[in-house]
């Protein structure tokens, strides 16, 4: 098992490197290996498609060292945010082809918390059980892939304690700067110099598994003791251990040169002018809230270079009430609003009323204020939904309740509120800087030395202001194209009895959404809904109510009737002979029973099919297939944004 453990590591960075390290390493056993291998890879919300991307990709490099078979090595993979999403049991594929087509299936779905330890115990329990694939004998190897501490920490340990005592091989993998190194440690198998790796982006993988790939080959494949023996061997190769650190310190240079972080905190850069950013910023529509830090830590000279820094960024937007609005809130121990969002809505006369602001000098409270502008601010009827809403925080310290803060913040994000950090000093607490902010830090997060070098960063801050989107519109202007649908026609299904107008109307507003960005160059699309089966009930005439007979009951047949209809839909409604069906399912968890649904579904033929589950919990483990995709969706609020992957889903590109 050791040796599995030294060959798996020998992947990594045979992955990662465009010379063939396998033959260079002399080791070439790798083809001939045989194990169970699980990847859990993070999809939280802390992620950016891109990054998730790349992790793909790496895992997609790691499985082609190996030989793929029922008789050598299998592979499975979940991913985890709040809940689990099962990719495919190590059973599914037995084929070094379909399995890199399956793993390049595998699409972002952003989950709100990193719940690793949940992950970590799925991954034992269902993953390496004999029903999903698991062999008895076989090593069985987890790689755990994350870029943040996990939401319940004692939980996560706990998880991977008793992991490991099934006899599971724990790698993790911490990606950026906020995993936490001791709980990586406490995740892994031991030593953590052969387990544990860490670097600072995903693009450093290369740069650093490859480093470690050589060491931890030396170490594992000198000595050849069983599993019993492991522990003596990891005793008598901690002197290893410890003259490993120069090498992994000196691997920092090349990692920091490929992370673009130093921008995220920006020192003394200089004074710049205004101008660059007033065009960037002209007549585009925003409502922003500005969120000043008047804690007593501050100090009154710095408070007013506080005010003098947001008054001269306020010429960075084009101040009116149908463009860019503009509110003030200030906090300390209690939240002041002190310019209502669009009440001012000229220049000079905003920029006088910061300069007038008062200061409150007594304690720091952040979550506050960020709860207050989320729910308060942006109120319905307040902010303008088809703007961005957009928060700018300044904060010199740690906050008074900081679980609070980063709660709050989570929430903000949720809301589509975009959140920039500004942290002024030695004092700031950069890990709940990091969680105010969104993501990426790099263009969300800055970081000053004191309150005069806060000009420095005026201009790229307008500058970063300005890019921001709402978030409807951001999806329509991906850097990430749409894929070519060809000739398809798509239908969208809804039980608008089941869920009542309110939900049907958002449901509208995102179908709408996802149709007015299906351009004539993507393909020849024909697109329906279904909608209405209509409920059995009988008519009752007027009748004196001593003859009222009451024996008519409605009965409502439900999704599962339209679901039963939709062949029939399709060839009576405009459906094309030569046309690729697909179908977009919308499931209530409240008002219907989705695993009911999901077998409908799956009986339908020739027809690709996402559905769509609307709820606060993900709880059903539902595997995806080239025609079979699922979406879960916490609330119908955050619906919208969703369009995106959506769209890119809807292709089904590789069922053709």
């Amino acid at each position: 098992m050791k040796v599995y453990a030294a060959l798996l590591i020998i992947a990594f960075g045979s992955a990662l490197t465009t010379s063939s390290p396998l033959k260079d390493f002399g080791i070439t056993e790798c083809q001939d290996s045989m194990a169970d291998v699980v990847f859990v890879l993070d999809s939280s919300a802390s992620i950016w498609e891109p990054d998730f991307n790349r992790q793909v990709d790496f895992v997609k490099n790691i499985v082609k060292q190996f030989k793929i078979g029922p008789n050598n090595t299998q592979v499975g993979i979940v991913t985890f945010g709040q809940y689990n999403t099962l990719r495919f049991h190590l059973k599914k594929y037995h084929d070094s082809e379909e399995l890199q087509k399956a793993i390049g299936w595998i699409r972002f779905k952003p989950g709100r918390t990193t719940n690793t330890g949940g992950a970590i115990k799925y991954m034992s329990n269902e993953m390496f059980s004999e029903k999903n694939g698991a062999r008895e004998n076989f090593p069985k190897v987890a790689v755990v892939i994350t870029d943040g501490k996990s939401t319940e920490t004692k939980n996560t340990i706990e998880a991977a304690r008793v992991a490991r005592e099934m006899g599971i091989h724990l790698f993790a993998i911490g990606v950026g700067k906020k995993y936490d190194r001791k709980e990586l440690e406490k995740i892994a198998n031991k030593p953590s110099d052969e387990y544990v790796f860490t670097v600072d982006n995903y693009s450093a993988l290369k740069n650093i598994l490859n480093v470690f790939a050589v060491k931890t080959c030396q170490v594992t494949t000198t000595p050849k003791p069983t599993t019993t023996t492991t522990i003596a061997t990891t005793t008598t190769t901690e002197p290893t251990t410890t003259t490993t650190e120069p090498t992994t310190t000196t691997t920092e240079p090349t990692t920091t040169t490929t992370e673009p972080t130093t921008t995220t905190f920006s020192y003394r850069i200089g004074e710049q002018s205004d101008h660059p950013f007033v065009k960037a910023c002209n007549g585009k529509p925003a409502d922003v809230y500005f969120v000043m830090d008047s804690s007593r830590s501050i100090g009154s000279s710095n408070y007013q270079k506080q005010k003098m820094f947001v008054s001269k960024l306020l010429s960075a937007f084009d101040i009116s009430n149908s463009n860019t609005r503009i509110g003030v809130v200030t906090y300390s121990n209690d939240v002041k609003v002190d310019i209502p969002l669009g009440s001012i809505s000229t220049l000079p006369e905003l920029q006088k009323a910061v300069n007038n602001l008062p200061y409150h000098a007594r304690g720091t409270n952040t979550g506050d204020a960020i709860h207050f502008v989320r729910k308060v601010g942006f109120v319905k009827g307040v902010a303008r939904p088809e703007v961005a809403h957009i928060m700018i925080v300044l904060t010199d310290g740690l906050s008074m309740d900081s679980e609070k803060t980063r709660r709050e913040s989570s929430l903000a994000h949720d809301a589509g509120i975009y959140v920039f950090a500004i942290g002024i000093g030695k004092g700031v607490d950069t890990v709940e800087l990091g969680a105010i902010a969104s993501n990426p830090d790099k263009n969300f997060l800055f970081h000053v030395e004191n309150f005069d070098a806060l000009s420095s960063i005026r201009t790229l801050l307008a500058t970063r202001t300005c890019e921001v989107l709402p978030k409807d519109e951001a999806v329509s202007t991906s850097v990430v194209p749409l894929p070519k649908y060809g000739l398809m026609d798509i239908v969208f299904v809804y039980d608008v009895f089941g869920i009542g107008a309110q939900k049907t109307l958002i449901i509208n507003k995102f179908i709408s959404s996802i149709v007015r960005r299906i351009t004539i160059g993507m393909g020849d699309i024909w697109v329906g809904r279904l909608i209405a089966d209509c409920p059995d009930m009988t008519q009752n005439g007027l009748v004196p109510v001593t003859s009222w007979n009451d024996n008519s009951k409605i009965t409502f047949p439900g999704l599962g009737s339209l679901i039963g209809k939709l062949d029939v839909f399709f060839d009576s409604n405009g459906g094309r002979y030569n046309a690729r069906r697909t179908v977009v399912v919308f499931v209530d968890e409240q008002e219907q029973n989705v695993m009911d649904v999901v077998s409908k579904l799956h009986s339908l033929q020739n027809m690709n099919v996402i559905t769509i589950i609307l709820g606060e919990e993900e709880k059903y483990i539902l595997e995806e297939t080239s025609t079979r995709k699922y979406f879960y969706v916490p609330s119908y609020n955050e619906l919208l944004q969703f369009t995106f992957p959506c769209l890119k889903q809807l292709c089904f590109c590789d069922s053709v």
